[in-house]
């Protein structure tokens, strides 16, 4: 008796980008403000920590996505 293959397709997941609403200027201003300002940006890079709980998962820096960086 043969032996029944199985197919399943990588594109059976597949999610279409959808745009996300644009945020204000003005609310992207008082959200930095609220979080510490730039100068908690400049210290995140060089300690590693993250700065507040409102902190989105997609703020890592850039490096963050291929090991780091430069050593």
């Amino acid at each position: 008796m043969p032996t029944r293959l199985q197919y399943t397709s990588t594109l059976s997941g597949y999610q279409a980008y959808a745009d996300e609403p644009v945020q204000s200027w003005r609310e992207a201003n008082d959200r930095v403000g609220r979080i510490g300002g730039w100068k908690v940006y400049a210290k995140e890079k060089t300690s590693g920590v993250t700065p507040a709980a409102e902190t989105p998962a997609a703020s890592l820096p850039h490096g963050a996505h291929h090991g780091g960086g430069k050593p």
